[in-house]
């Protein structure tokens, strides 16, 4: 049968009897045991009371490899707020020059690290700055974070960029239904002033403010509409 290709004889850690071993990765263990209650009894030979390092409460340790250990706690979460406690500030941080713990593979990388993730927004904010930013004095489609030259306003209307245009709101874009109606004139639209009844509008016959189409605009005056 398969089950006897890893099978051997050891020698029970408890009561030094010799038994057979059915389980690969058994015979790998330092400690063997040929029964349960032989692993109990052989578990308290070893056994130590001891204090814990965080909460100073006594506790038993079964592990004959942890009793050698100069530092025990009695749970994870003590362990864990213990090795808070004793962490060595290696670190320091630029922005707040506050010092904090870092793994030392972690130092050799030679970029720099910050105690929080708000310093080290701040380091970012402060490095793209100005003419420290790879993209500085870059607009529109030159600058690799531009998206399109298209979108959709607030109130509906598609939008077209176009910064030197002189109907352009203060991001570069124009109303593509403006755009239309001069190149179909052949002539800006007129415009005095904001707010100004002599302004030139156009109108969507169908007061769908997506259908651009020129059979669909009507030319108008802002105190007309």
């Amino acid at each position: 049968m398969t089950r006897t290709r890893f099978s051997a004889k050891r020698i029970c850690s408890g009561c030094n009897n010799e038994f057979t071993i059915y389980h690969k990765k058994r015979l790998l263990n330092k400690d063997v045991y040929c029964s349960r209650e032989c692993k109990s009894k052989h578990k308290t030979l070893f056994s130590a009371k001891r204090i814990c390092s965080n909460c100073n409460n006594e506790f038993i340790v079964w592990h004959r490899d942890r009793n050698k250990l100069k530092d025990v706690c009695c749970s994870t979460r003590c362990l864990s707020e213990f090795k808070i406690k004793n962490r060595i500030l290696n670190a320091t941080c630029p922005v707040c020059t506050k010092k904090f713990h870092m793994k030392p593979h972690r130092l050799l990388d030679g970029s720099k690290h910050h105690c929080s993730k708000e310093c080290a927004l701040i380091s970012a904010r402060d490095r793209m700055v100005g003419e420290n930013n790879h993209q500085y004095g870059l607009k529109g489609f030159l600058n690799a974070s531009f998206k399109t030259g298209e979108r959709i306003s607030t109130y509906g209307y598609k939008l077209i960029y176009k910064p030197n245009h002189s109907r352009r709101q203060y991001n570069g874009y124009v109303f593509e239904h403006l755009l239309i109606m001069e190149k179909h004139l052949g002539r800006p639209l007129k415009f005095i002033d904001f707010n100004n009844k002599d302004n030139e509008v156009c109108h969507h016959i169908d007061r769908n403010r997506l259908n651009n189409d020129i059979n669909n605009l009507k030319l108008m005056t802002l105190g007309s509409t």
